[in-house]
């Protein structure tokens, strides 16, 4: 959750959008959480995710997870395009920071 807060307010509510597409006006954040990776939200929900069906494991918390992963992946893809075409600069950016795990992707 610390995470997600730290992500959050390193982003900034002009910045802040459930939808992959930039919202209007949006500028590059690259400090706080956004410094290190590109993704920290996602980050810190695959790792919530990941806890809550490893801590206390069923069947159905898994297979949630196994869904999970692709999903946030290909939000990530749809995301990172979105941010080129509005933002050209957004390349030399991904160049020098991790996608979403440091020191990984």
């Amino acid at each position: 959750m610390l995470l997600v807060l730290w992500s959050a307010l390193s982003l900034g509510r002009a910045n802040l959008s459930i939808m992959p597409d930039p919202v209007p006006g949006n500028v590059l954040i690259r400090k706080g959480a956004y410094r290190w990776v590109r993704h920290p939200m996602y980050l810190a929900v695959l790792v919530a995710s990941a806890a809550s069906a490893c801590g206390a494991p069923t069947l159905v918390r898994l297979l949630a997870l196994g869904g999970l992963v692709p999903a946030i992946l290909l939000k990530i893809g749809v995301e990172e395009r979105a941010l080129i075409a509005r933002h050209p600069e957004y390349a030399e950016k991904m160049a020098g920071t991790w996608r979403l795990v440091p020191f990984l992707w």
